[in-house]
């Protein structure tokens, strides 16, 4: 494809240069031509006809040929600037430019030797109110992600559990006292979901982590690692509101 564009670019560069200086030379030696036809008396006034009429024609073809020329990189630096001014963005960028840094990641981290499933739903749903967040990464102590919680799975898995009946001048528990991840993982679609992360590395692409998502089911998070494994440390996240304009 660079090829193509760049032979393109060589032969209307060459195009233009030829059909100027053939215009140039073309219209002098016409005009030449008629001031030597007529006789002495009468060459000022056809010297100045000639000048009248080859200068706005020779104006006009270079004009013309020169917008020929640079059309093409007109159109694209203008349609590169109205990108910039709409925020259009380009897939091509890495992702690590628009990423969320690990520093700013709102995370629940899993302490050494610690089980990830202990971890306890209303703890992350008071992280989530805190940072103003929707969504919690469940890391391990190495900093890899395990699992994403999104709100939307707890209120769904609460809307799930069966209603205690009310017992007179008692306060209603919290529904979430005691529940943690473990009872997320123990329903196959929540699982399902828990789970569902993509994976890219350092180098990756805003298109590549595009693609990263659409390839796991259900997923709305991509994280960027070290290697490229979801074994090795988080280093970015990108969520699918991240990616939503990215086209």
């Amino acid at each position: 494809m660079a090829n193509g564009v760049d032979a393109d670019a060589k032969f209307r560069a060459k195009l233009a240069i030829s059909i100027v200086l053939l215009g140039i030379v073309g219209m002098f030696l016409i005009s030449g031509f008629a001031v030597w036809l007529v006789g002495a008396k009468n060459r000022a006034e056809m010297m100045r006809l000639v000048f009248a009429s080859i200068l706005p024609l020779l104006g006009t073809w270079v004009g013309t040929v020169l917008a020929f020329y640079f059309a093409r990189e007109s159109l694209q630096a203008a349609t590169d600037s109205t990108a910039r001014l709409m925020g259009t963005p380009d897939p091509k960028t890495p992702a690590r430019q628009v990423m969320i840094p690990k520093a700013r990641i709102a995370a629940r981290t899993v302490a050494s030797g610690g089980d990830p499933k202990d971890v306890a739903l209303d703890q992350l749903m008071e992280l989530m109110a805190a940072r103003k967040v929707h969504r919690i990464p469940v890391l391990d102590a190495t900093g890899a992600v395990l699992f994403v919680v999104h709100d939307s799975m707890i209120h769904a898995y609460l809307a799930e559990l069966p209603i205690p009946a009310p017992t007179a001048g008692a306060v209603a528990p919290d529904p979430l006292t005691g529940k943690t991840v473990a009872d997320l993982l123990n329903v196959p679609d929540f699982k399902k979901l828990l789970e569902a992360i993509a994976i890219v590395g350092p180098a990756a692409t805003i298109a590549d982590a595009r693609t990263a998502m659409t390839s796991v089911e259900g997923c709305n998070d991509v994280f960027i690692t070290s290697n490229g494994q979801r074994t090795d440390p988080v280093e970015g996240w990108l969520t699918n509101t991240d990616l939503a304009g990215w086209v």
